[in-house]
């Protein structure tokens, strides 16, 4: 950044800005961490709430993030793709899709297009596999991922809690 300026908005508001130089990178970022004076309360607890969601995945996969939650679950599928074409966005991907399935939209749809990255062994797509079996869905035979056996007889809860989860502790039990 090479300096700021200052602007009137609607008369009222005086909002401080960085004036980016040209190259610099990621001119988002420092939009985000910049003052803004501004009697406007709403957009200064928006600002409060998206900034620290920018500092940790960046700008464009922040107002992803948002997108996602404000879509209704049977809306979701074309937000979901581009979490999936976003390159930051596979350490949140599994568990976005997981937190929509069994929720009321098209699960054929979303597991279709996603189900094989949503099939990961952690906590968060066993609840979801739960759901969608309490639910009452069926499993197409052509799919790429597993059904609700199949994933429960290859997840093992234990190991993800380390050594006391472990075989060994498991042991002289029933």
């Amino acid at each position: 950044m090479r300096g700021f300026w200052v602007e009137r908005v609607h008369g009222k508001v005086l909002c401080v800005s960085p004036r980016v130089a040209p190259g610099d990178a990621d001119a988002g970022s420092v939009l985000m961490s910049e003052p803004c004076v501004t009697r406007d309360e709403v957009a200064a607890t928006l600002r409060e709430v998206v900034a620290p969601l920018a500092e940790t995945y960046g700008v464009a996969l922040a107002a992803l993030l948002i997108e996602l939650s404000a879509t209704p679950v049977e809306k979701c599928l074309p937000v979901l793709e581009q979490l999936a074409r976003h390159p930051l966005g596979s350490t949140l991907f599994a568990k976005e899709i997981c937190a929509r399935i069994g929720r009321g939209g098209d699960d054929l749809a979303i597991l279709r297009r996603l189900g094989v990255a949503a099939a990961v062994r952690d906590a968060e797509t066993l609840d979801a596999w739960l759901r969608l079996h309490e639910r009452g869905f069926r499993f197409p035979d052509d799919r790429d991922y597993p059904d609700v056996t199949e994933y429960l007889l290859a997840y093992d809860p234990r190991a993800d809690r380390g050594p006391a989860g472990s075989a060994q502790a498991g042991q002289g039990g029933c």
